[in-house]
Parts: C-alpha cells; structure tokens; sequence
C-alpha cells in the first residue's frame, strides 16, 4: 500500500479552494473544500493523512493565479510538506490530455494532484524565507521614492481636494 499523497489545490479568489488528495497510485483519497483559514487547512492535511504513517509528507501542487496561493504555501511549507507552484500552461496541457470535459474546479484540482506523477522532474519543490529572513526586513509600509521612471510624480497636495484658481492674465 503506496502512503505518498498527492494533493492538488484549485484556489478560489471568492469562493472555498477546491482539493483533491490522491495516493501514489492517483486513486482519489479525499475530496474537499477549503478555506485560507488555519482551521480549514488543518481539516485538509488530517484527511489527506489519515491512514498514513507518521511523518509522510504531503506533496501539494497549486497553481498561483492570484495572490491566493501564499498563505496555502505558508500553511504547508511550515508543517514540513513539499508545495509545488506549477505554470497555468502545465495545468492546462495535462487537463486537456486527462479531460475532455469542460473546466471546472474539481477537474483542475484533480489535475494538479496529478501532476507529481505524469511529470516529477518538471517540479520543483517552493522554498519560502525562513523566519530569519523575514525577521531581517524593517517593519512597516515600504516607502517608494518620489519619482520612478514611467510614474507620473505625485505632490503633497494632490487629491486633497479643489485647487486654487490659477493667477488670470491682467485685462490691457
């Protein structure tokens, strides 16, 4: 009995991520539907685990289409598993040879779970900075400069409201 598990994470920018979770095998394990919580993440990595001996480690392939692939990448990279950031142009090739139905979630997230069988060698796993590295950068809002070529330099007093008229050319 394989205990690898694949699990493949369609994000939802509005709506819950869909997942799929597949053994070694690519037989389906778990189907569910998670939120960015850590409550919800938590609830994936127990069914996706369960059955497994201690210490597997999930393989976890998500296609970062908006900023809502980070705090998914946070969540499993800190519990010690292996996250895969593929390109869409991946995804969408191996869907087109898996599916020929239309694109929907549980289909995407099946073809992402799938991905680390078809082709290992294209992935690689996602490496975050350390706590120490994030510990080094300065806190608070980054400052721009003033002036960056291709912005349009902004004053103090712009959008603060309605101008002072500009000086009129005297009446001769």
């Amino acid at each position: 009995m394989s205990h690898r598990r694949l699990v493949g994470i369609d994000l939802g920018i509005a709506t819950a991520h869909t997942v799929r979770v597949l053994d070694g095998e690519g037989t389906i394990v778990a189907r569910r539907k998670a939120w960015p919580t850590r409550e919800s993440l938590t609830a994936v990595e127990t069914a996706a685990l369960a059955e497994c001996p201690e210490g597997t480690r999930l393989e976890v392939v998500i296609e970062p289409t908006g900023p809502a692939w980070l705090p998914v990448a946070v969540f499993f990279t800190a519990r010690g598993h292996k996250v895969f950031r593929v390109s869409s142009q991946k995804a969408a090739d191996l869907r087109r040879f898996l599916s020929r139905h239309a694109k929907s979630n549980g289909i995407d997230a099946d073809t992402l779970a799938r991905l680390p069988l078809s082709g290992p060698a294209g992935l690689r796993p996602l490496v975050l900075p350390g706590a120490e590295r994030a510990a080094a950068r300065p806190a608070g809002p980054r400052h721009r400069p003033a002036h960056q070529p291709g912005r349009r330099a902004q004053t103090a007093d712009q959008g603060s409201g309605p101008s002072a008229p500009a000086a009129q050319p005297a009446d001769r």
